[in-house]
């Protein structure tokens, strides 16, 4: 009577203490039948003691879509006197789904018998519900040619799609637990553009930048990163996505415009030199030239030269025009054209 007395008392301190936890509990008998629950199963799942007291916990949790196979499973291991852990989709009070974790314990009496069971029951079902959002994300990153990652709220790797192991050289086991951005880095990777980053993460911002990275083979390569992060409902950062595109030869691209671009000016630069210098050169014996024609013409030439000095005259006069008008489409060129108001 004492021993039976003692195994009371225990029981009783498990139940005051059992009635403090936010997790459900619940005690069943050797047969299987619930005994007690406490009141955060009860805010669980809707059910009282008196739903179930007597009753096996299965048989009034399970709904339509629920795995028998695993509360049969669960079944025999408790005739077993083995403990299990097991998640399973069950029903509340007013048959809405909910996925619970559950983990029992069997506690044996001096006879190594069966004597009760102890079950902590933790509410999962947020939890499933962003295994499932991962999931379906997952399924469509698989089978899309940009590089995805799914990092966690410290910017470490749990999971990237096959194009991206193509991209880098690296595989998910490679990655996992890593920083993308310590991972990929070269000497020559931008190291503001990695800090930029990751205070925009920690500030739960989108981001996207552009940076100089390398593949596993020691390949240079320029990457991409959109980075968008995943707020659970408290507001807190749960998770980041981040798509990497390789624009290796978009950069490529652009570098070679700007060498081209670069050549043009110099190029235009020497132009433009060769121009004034050259007209300066034409232009000083042509103007004495000119200047000739005219002091000729006013000193009272012969009749018979008139006409050539005239023609001399207006020749040069023609060639220095034409020559201003070449300078001047230079300047238009190269942007250095005044243009001025005479009234």
């Amino acid at each position: 009577i004492s021993e039976r007395k003692k195994v009371e008392n225990e029981l009783t301190q498990l139940s005051f203490v059992a009635s403090k936890v936010n997790n459900g509990v619940v005690i069943n008998d050797a047969s299987n039948n619930v005994t007690w629950v406490n009141a955060a199963f009860e805010k669980i799942t809707g059910f009282n003691l008196e739903d179930l007291k007597g009753k096996p916990l299965g048989d009034l949790i399970s709904g339509p879509e629920t795995d028998w196979q695993k509360i049969e499973d669960a079944r025999a291991l408790t005739q077993k006197k083995q403990s299990f852990t097991v998640d399973i989709l069950a029903y509340k009070k007013d048959r809405t789904p909910i996925w619970l974790s559950i983990y029992n314990t069997v506690v044996l009496d001096e006879y190594g018998k069966v004597e009760t069971e102890v079950e902590i029951i933790i509410d999962i079902t947020d939890k499933k519900k962003a295994e499932e959002e991962v999931e379906i994300l997952s399924l469509v990153a698989s089978k899309t040619n940009t590089g995805v990652a799914i990092v966690n709220a410290q910017g470490e790797i749990t999971w990237v799609n096959t194009a991206l192991e193509n991209l880098v050289g690296f595989s998910l086991a490679e990655l996992r637990g890593k920083m993308l951005g310590d991972i990929l880095s070269t000497a020559d990777t931008d190291r503001t553009v990695i800090d930029y980053a990751r205070e925009k993460s920690f500030t739960k911002e989108s981001y996207h930048i552009e940076v100089q990275a390398h593949k596993k083979n020691g390949e240079i390569i320029w990457l991409s990163v959109s980075n968008t992060p995943i707020l659970n409902e408290l507001g807190s950062l749960e998770r980041q996505v981040e798509l990497i595109t390789d624009i290796t030869q978009r950069k490529q691209v652009e570098r070679e415009m700007v060498e081209s671009r670069e050549q043009a000016l110099q190029l235009s630069e020497a132009k433009e030199m060769f121009l004034s210098v050259m007209s300066h050169e034409i232009r000083t014996p042509l103007n004495a030239v000119i200047g000739m024609s005219h002091l000729l013409l006013e000193n009272d030439p012969k009749p018979s030269q008139v006409d050539d000095l005239n023609i001399l005259k207006f020749s040069g006069e023609n060639l220095l025009h034409i020559i201003n008008d070449i300078l001047d489409f230079t300047k238009i060129e190269t942007g250095n054209l005044q243009l001025e108001t005479i009234p």
